[in-house]
């Protein structure tokens, strides 16, 4: 078995490293703007959806040029 399965944490636990409370890693579920995996009545979170999430939701700082661009 060469494949390697993803790594799965419990909502309580993918919260902590996106630095969000647990309420909100619970709406984001729940509005299915993340994704998850539901075993039974588990909720589990893969690394790798957390890590999707978070550079989906990371705002660029933009390049001086487009700032000016703006103002014209």
């Amino acid at each position: 078995m060469s494949e390697s399965l993803p790594k799965l944490h419990s909502v309580a636990a993918a919260a902590d490293p996106l630095c969000v409370p647990l309420k909100t890693k619970w709406r984001l579920i729940n509005s299915r703007q993340i994704s998850f995996i539901n075993i039974n009545r588990r909720v589990l979170i893969s690394k790798d959806t957390m890590n999707k999430f978070i550079q989906a939701n990371t705002i660029n700082k933009p390049a001086p040029d487009d700032i000016a661009q703006n103002f014209v």
